[in-house]
């Protein structure tokens, strides 16, 4: 049995045994356009979210080769148990700007519970670099989560949790500042 006696056969079993050949035709055409219409909504929408996600890798190019962690100290630099090695990295080829490292410490004993922040400004493209950090107390084996945030070449202001987690931050509106979180915003004085 063909399709089109197929279809014959539904509209004689349902009642429809009056339809013309032409309402059938037209039925078809307009069966077969709504489903070219649903196709193409479809690939349009997985166009836009691959290049959605082209455009956010694209934009995330520099900040991904940003990062800071601990390790242990080498025996042959002097040091105190009270220290800690942070090492960062930018392998990218702009500098990165307004870069904040932040030491979690609140699982050493004794340790101040609010983080170690470490300024260090500009990172060079291309450099990498680790500075000895003295928090106060015994830190054991020193590897501790580190967090830093940054601003990328273009402006845009980056946090890579101690997760390794890496989000865009969202930029203050002009005239305002941020209070109790990024939502709540007020008027500058």
């Amino acid at each position: 049995m063909d399709c089109l006696a197929v279809i014959f056969w539904i509209c004689e079993s349902s009642g429809m045994g009056g339809i013309q050949l032409g309402d059938l035709g037209t039925w078809v055409v307009g069966i077969a356009t709504a489903a070219g219409l649903a196709f193409t909504a479809l690939t349009l929408r997985l166009q836009a979210a691959q290049l959605e996600r082209v455009e956010d890798d694209r934009r995330r190019s520099q900040a991904s080769l940003i990062a800071a962690w601990t390790r242990p100290i080498p025996e042959s630099r002097p040091h105190t148990s009270n220290e800690v090695m942070i090492v960062y990295r930018n392998t990218s080829e702009a500098p990165a700007y307004d870069g904040v490292i932040t030491i979690d410490t609140s699982s050493v004993p004794g340790a101040q519970k609010s983080p170690v922040k470490l300024d260090i400004g500009v990172f060079p493209p291309k450099h990498i670099d680790d500075r000895i950090v003295d928090i106060g107390v015994p830190v054991g084996d020193g590897l501790l989560p580190v967090g830093i945030s940054f601003k990328d070449a273009n402006g845009r202001k980056w946090l890579r949790a101690a997760t390794g987690e890496l989000s865009e931050r969202p930029p203050l509106i002009s005239g305002t500042r941020r209070v109790f979180g990024p939502r709540r915003r007020e008027p500058l004085p």
